[in-house]
């Protein structure tokens, strides 16, 4: 399916369109196989990681958003149902802003709409693995055990290239998305942590706040990599709101046919 990679090929399902943040790759998504009964999970490879194509130098958000654009129109499925993971978020809101006829209904989770505190330094000095670490040590629920912290660690280190993030991290640097956001009609539910700190909670409430359609959503138990930590329940409330969407407009669609 284009430059992703699926945890299913079956095309009668819906597709979840996924997008992962600045440390991680596609694969962390194969956590959410327990909705694969239902929704094809494709994650996105996205540029500059895991092997992926690198960006060009000075991508902008709009670059990245119109490369996950491509992507979705290559699966012939369009429109899809989008997960956006931190920055992949970002990546998310701007697809449905500048495309969003490939847009069916949108998921922020942990999302933000600037990227701040990603300095490629940090990774090229200390290491991608010590760096993944100490996000899964800040961003975890608070109590979190080590062995939550070490699973989730390693999933952030996994196919991370100073390049890639340097790229990825730089394009969501200064953005203005909610400007275009205000346009957007389309459903859409932001996802945080019900653990999430004080700071990592006002981000995803300005993205809210942005969002018009949106609704809201905190999991028990997870901090601020809600997707890695707690991908059950996430499943399950994914699975809740897609059947909705997919609902209404089924609806829709035999209303307008009769």
């Amino acid at each position: 399916m284009g430059d992703s990679e699926a945890v299913s090929m079956d095309a009668v399902k819906p597709i979840l369109f996924c997008i992962h943040g600045l440390m991680g790759n596609a694969g962390q998504f194969d956590q959410l196989s327990s909705i694969s009964d239902r929704y094809v999970i494709d994650a996105w490879a996205v540029p500059g990681y895991a092997g992926a194509p690198a960006a060009p130098e000075g991508a902008s958000l709009e670059w990245f958003a119109s490369r996950a654009a491509e992507a979705i129109t290559a699966t012939g499925a369009a429109p899809v149902h989008v997960l956006g993971a931190g920055w992949g978020a970002m990546v998310a809101m701007q697809l449905v802003v500048d495309h969003p006829d490939l847009v069916r209904s949108v998921a922020l989770v942990d999302g933000y709409l600037t990227v701040a505190d990603a300095d490629p330094a940090v990774l090229r000095d200390g290491g991608i693995d010590a760096r993944a670490r100490d996000r899964a040590a800040a961003l975890t629920a608070p109590g979190a055990s080590d062995a939550v912290i070490d699973r989730v660690g390693r999933i952030l280190a996994e196919g991370v290239a100073v390049d890639g993030y340097a790229a990825a991290a730089a394009a969501g640097t200064g953005v203005d998305l909610a400007t275009g956001l205000r346009r957007v009609r389309k459903p859409a539910v932001v996802i945080t942590g019900e653990q999430a700190g004080v700071e990592p909670a006002a981000r995803s409430q300005q993205v809210a706040t942005a969002f018009p359609e949106s609704v809201q959503v905190a999991v028990h138990g997870a901090g601020s990599l809600t997707h890695l930590e707690r991908p059950e329940v996430l499943a399950e409330w994914l699975r809740s709101f897609l059947y909705i969407v997919d609902q209404v407009r089924e609806d829709r669609d035999q209303v307008e046919a009769s």
